[in-house]
């Protein structure tokens, strides 16, 4: 085969890989639930994927066979918890999942997910009293939040929950099944389109529930992710159907053969 062969099969090698999995490329972390991953007696759930560590913290909860894709689901109980360090990027990204509830107007905070502490910086996404759906992040007397109107309802269903936010053009959503539920920033900061944050995130942040552990949500969770980038930016969108794809490291090998390839055509 002639180089300059090579150098076109490595091409379209390429634009195949980066046209397959645009949104993967964001992705810092990432939990399928379907397995323990290390058979860990003491039911530490691993991630799938984690550009940080994907080793999850013990503290109870465990995997059902309900799902909504896959062989499993998270039975929240207890605190899973992991690191912040490459998972989680404050300055923008998306947590999205889906969810299954036990019970919805149960008048109480359900937590999906938040940093852990207490007393600490604080960024969460939680189920209020009022059952609305509420993210924000807090740090230094500096907080600002979205919100849901009160009585959102929902049902025990699967539904696919996202929220997305951009420090930098100064917006935030939130999205119950595909659909833009709230864009409205409420909280104390100044000027009203500046949103910001304070200082360091914690070390660690948890799944299905807020504050050290207190506020646990009540039902499973399937497909959690995080990005690094503001996948939606506002935009209603249809939920996936089927589980989220890892991203595949291949594609870097793929780039270094197109590299070399174009290098070789050059020295013809």
């Amino acid at each position: 085969m002639r180089l300059s062969h090579i150098a076109h099969l490595g091409l379209l090698l390429v634009g195949a890989s980066l046209w397959a999995v645009p949104a993967s490329a964001a992705t810092t972390f990432l939990a399928h639930f379907d397995s323990n991953s290390d058979n860990d007696p003491s039911g530490r759930i691993d991630a799938d994927y984690a550009v940080g560590s994907p080793i999850g913290g013990t503290g109870g909860g465990g995997l059902t066979a309900t799902n909504k894709f896959g062989d499993a689901s998270y039975d929240v109980a207890g605190t899973l918890q992991y690191d912040t360090a490459g998972n989680f990027n404050v300055a923008a990204g998306t947590i999205d999942f889906w969810f299954k509830s036990d019970l919805w107007a149960d008048n109480q905070f359900n937590g999906f997910f938040g940093t852990f502490g207490s007393g600490q910086p604080d960024i969460r996404i939680q189920k209020t009293s009022a059952q609305r759906i509420e993210a924000y992040m807090y740090n230094g007397g500096k907080i600002w939040y979205v919100e849901t109107p009160a009585n959102l309802s929902v049902d025990t269903n699967w539904h696919h929950f996202a929220w997305d936010w951009n420090l930098t053009t100064n917006t935030s959503a939130l999205y119950l099944d595909g659909v833009v539920v709230s864009n409205l920033l409420t909280g104390n900061f100044s000027p009203t389109t500046d949103l910001d944050y304070l200082g360091s995130v914690p070390s660690k942040f948890q799944v299905g529930a807020v504050g050290a552990g207190s506020a646990q949500f009540q039902g499973l969770i399937d497909e959690f992710r995080i990005s690094n980038v503001d996948l939606y930016q506002g935009n209603s969108f249809t939920p996936p159907a089927g589980p989220y794809q890892v991203p595949e490291p291949g594609s870097l090998g793929v780039m270094g053969l197109l590299g070399a390839a174009l290098v070789a055509r050059r020295r013809l």
